[in-house]
């Protein structure tokens, strides 16, 4: 029976999955602190461990609770990390590990051409090209654009993203006018993403879908999305076994 804990930590909070023999078999999140992190680790009794961090410093205390639970085969995601494809971008140590790992996952299921659309704090919508990872693009998740509204204005309030329905326009108050016009934005923006890096393929690429808001993204993309909520959880698993075994 071999048990491996995959851990990844994003802008907002933590979230992990226990593998066993190739499949999860229990999921865990909490807001991020190593505490929260060793006693999970603790009870799931694993052999080793894949993290993925956006936060760099949080890694080494994560690394210390890990070893002080007894792991000691623990891999941390880098751009140096023994990935499954090549990097073909610019200052390779700046990328999200995240993004590498939703990539790892997509490759090691044996797809080598892909628009990958990861939607968190962040949304990312990145391209694999022969097994190249080529970069992609960057915008701000759905919160992040409510919270811009407020916070660079005097008089609109914050409206955050679970409050509520995302009403068509025109929207009949203030509140249902921003929702209107931030959803629009950003299922407008990420379409609009989409396109141009399938623009990039001689054939028309698999569109992968992960992330906290994918349920808002799924019926706005061309050609239909494949949606899978562990693709980062699954690349970090990809990324272990190629390291250990």
């Amino acid at each position: 029976m071999s048990r491996v804990l995959v851990i990844d930590r994003g802008n907002a909070s933590v979230k992990g999955a226990l593998f066993e023999d190739g499949r999860i078999i229990d999921r865990w999140r909490v807001e991020g602190t190593a505490g929260e992190t060793a006693a999970w680790a603790a009870e799931s009794r694993p052999g080793g461990a894949a993290v993925s961090s956006v936060i760099g410093e949080w890694n080494e205390s994560c690394g210390s609770v890990l070893r002080s639970e007894g792991i000691e085969n623990v891999i941390f995601a880098s751009h140096d990390s023994p990935w499954p494809f090549t990097l073909d971008i610019e200052n390779p140590e700046t990328i999200g590990p995240d993004r590498l790992c939703a990539a790892a996952a997509i490759v090691c299921g044996g797809v080598s051409d892909a628009v990958i659309v990861d939607v968190g704090t962040a949304v990312t919508i990145d391209i694999l090209i022969g097994g190249t990872f080529a970069g992609g693009a960057i915008m701000p998740g759905l919160e992040m654009m409510l919270m811009s509204l407020s916070k660079g204005t005097s008089a609109l309030p914050h409206i955050r993203s679970e409050e509520g329905t995302y009403p068509v326009p025109p929207g009949r108050d203030t509140a249902s006018a921003i929702r209107a016009g931030v959803l629009g934005a950003y299922r407008g923006g990420v379409e609009k993403l989409v396109d141009l890096s399938i623009e990039r393929f001689e054939d028309l690429p698999p569109v992968f879908l992960t992330g906290g808001d994918a349920g808002l993204l799924t019926d706005a993309l061309s050609p239909a999305p494949r949606h899978y909520p562990d693709l980062v959880l699954q690349g970090l698993k990809c990324l272990y076994d190629r390291q250990f075994e």
